[in-house]
Order: C-alpha cells, then sequence, then structure tokens
C-alpha cells in the first residue's frame, strides 16, 4: 500500500482513498520479529503438551483507516523529501462509491 500511494502521489495531484475501511496495518518486519519471539515458546509448550495448536493470529495494536493511512505515508513522505506532486490532496470516500484506481 505504501509503495503504490508514493506512485500515485507522484503522478497524480488528487488521491481518492477509501475512509470507511479499518484496520492494523502489519509491516513484515513486525511479523518476523514477533515470530521469531514466539516459535520457541510455542515450541517449549508443544514439547510439554501444553499448546497443540497450529492456527495463529498476529495483528499490531491500534487501528486507522485507508485514508488516515494515505495521508501520513505522504506526509511522512514529504519529511523526508521524496518527490512528489507539488499539492496533493487525498480524498475520503465511502468504499460504496469507491472506485479502482
Amino acid at each position: 500500500f505504501p509503495v503504490t500511494i508514493l506512485a500515485l502521489a507522484s503522478e497524480r495531484e488528487e488521491l481518492n482513498i477509501v475512509g470507511d475501511q479499518i484496520g492494523a496495518p502489519t509491516s513484515a518486519r513486525f511479523i518476523a520479529d514477533a515470530t521469531a519471539y514466539i516459535l520457541p515458546q510455542i515450541q517449549q509448550a508443544r514439547n510439554a503438551k501444553v499448546f497443540m495448536s497450529n492456527i495463529f493470529n498476529l495483528t499490531n495494536s491500534g487501528e486507522t483507516s485507508w485514508f488516515e493511512f494515505a495521508k501520513k505515508i505522504v506526509e511522512l513522505a514529504r519529511l523526508q523529501d521524496v518527490e512528489l506532486k507539488n499539492r496533493v490532496i487525498i480524498l475520503s470516500q465511502n468504499l460504496k462509491s469507491a472506485k479502482n484506481f
């Protein structure tokens, strides 16, 4: 998502992003770190026959909409002097009226 937003923000002055879908963006680094941390504990629990599940769920804490996430991506890119259109406006819209871009 960040790569797509930055590419679009370098080409367009206006982006229409859905504002009614909420989630918790989770980076690959977070998933890798959490997996490396928890695997030895899971193995220990399995060896003790305490924990036998094969299903795991992981997400970051907090929440944001795609709209807020896109705004933050553009804001951080500007702070790092990433080349974007002079004025990028990010508009929120409901999923029902959203179109693919």
